[in-house]
């Protein structure tokens, strides 16, 4: 077996000689080798050109080195970002094969196995998301500069590529008893508030932050432009405040934000996240789904919705008003979850 890759101007093949556990590698220009072996190389490189047409086999290492290198001129931090997932992907596809991998060889399915086993680790799911954001980069890269691949393994799956094989599939809802576990164990704790306007109204982060008691009038939460915050997208929202809402809002400050910061006044939406990760690992909840972590702040809204298809029966277009979401896509997206 052999690879074939590109270093400077000149190429290069590689192939393991029986017996040897490492694989040797000889210029493809060169006259000084004997006649046979020549021979051998031309034969093996024609092979492969008829397997994938005009594009030569590349190794992946060796791909994902040049896209490192062509990012130099970035930040420091974002070359050891891309450096540090492609690394990740490129060990994890050689104790799969037990060989060195060829960027021709990458299909959807590897991806989708790749992101699965990043999950069962009990990697975070944003964590996970930016794997494959960057391995989306890296192929695509791949698939318009260098000619590498004739298209990105994403286009050959319409979900993959439209939604980057992403975090998605380890998003989770909560049910109704988790819900209820969540509850008593966040009650009387200062982000008691945020767990239910993200699961009860489906708020995001500065939604909540922005949220005051004043808000909910005659059952109806209303979103609205406030100094110092605009809606996502600048679209002013009504929903019918749910039940379990309802029932809490007189524990909410009479004027203020509901959920008040640590010197006092609003809190930050980066800062709302963080404090939520610490309380949730504080609490020592029950792992959900087999998972070593509780659930993250932007799962509330997945629970939100899940509760208006499964228990309301809200229609879809009803939920997308309800979200705030300006595409029908991206509503559906949150639908994936609970597909009978």
């Amino acid at each position: 077996m052999a690879w074939i890759y590109k270093r400077g101007k000149t190429w290069w093949i590689a192939y393991r000689p029986k017996g040897q556990k490492y694989p040797r590698r000889e210029s493809l220009h060169t006259r000084s080798k004997p006649l046979a072996t020549r021979v051998k190389i031309r034969l093996e490189a024609d092979r492969l050109a008829n397997r994938f047409g005009d594009i030569p086999d590349t190794l992946l290492s060796s791909a994902y080195a040049e896209f490192i290198e062509g990012r130099r001129h970035r930040a420091p931090e974002t070359i050891v970002w891309y450096e540090r997932r492609l690394r990740f992907f490129s060990s994890w596809c050689r104790k799969r094969s037990g060989d060195l991998v060829l960027l021709q060889e990458i299909t959807p399915q590897m991806i989708e196995d790749y992101k699965l086993y990043r999950g069962d680790q009990g990697v975070r799911p944003v964590t996970v998301a930016g794997d494959m954001r960057a391995l989306r980069a890296f192929l695509g890269w791949c698939a318009r500069k260098k000619h590498y691949l004739r298209s990105s393994p994403y286009a050959d799956d319409e979900d993959l590529h439209k939604v980057a094989g992403v975090q998605d599939s380890h998003k989770i809802a909560l049910t109704k008893e988790d819900r209820g576990l969540y509850g008593h164990a966040l009650f009387g704790t200062p982000l008691f508030f945020v767990f239910m306007l993200g699961c009860y109204a489906g708020l995001r982060r500065a939604e909540i932050c922005a949220h005051e008691r004043r808000d909910v009038r005659e059952g109806i939460l209303s979103v609205y432009e406030k100094p110092g915050f605009k809606p996502k997208d600048h679209e002013c929202r009504r929903l019918p405040a749910e039940m379990e809402l309802a029932l809490v809002l007189p524990l909410m400050p009479d004027s203020g934000p509901a959920v008040v910061g640590r010197f006092g006044g609003f809190r930050k939406p980066k800062d709302l996240g963080r404090s939520w990760r610490k309380l949730v690992h504080a609490l020592r909840l029950p792992p959900l789904r087999g998972r070593r972590y509780g659930v993250t702040l932007h799962e509330l809204r997945y629970t939100y919705a899940s509760m208006q298809i499964q228990e309301r029966n809200v229609d879809i277009f009803t939920l997308q008003n309800r979200m705030g979401h300006e595409s029908m896509a991206t509503t559906q997206k949150y639908l994936r979850l609970f597909k009978p």
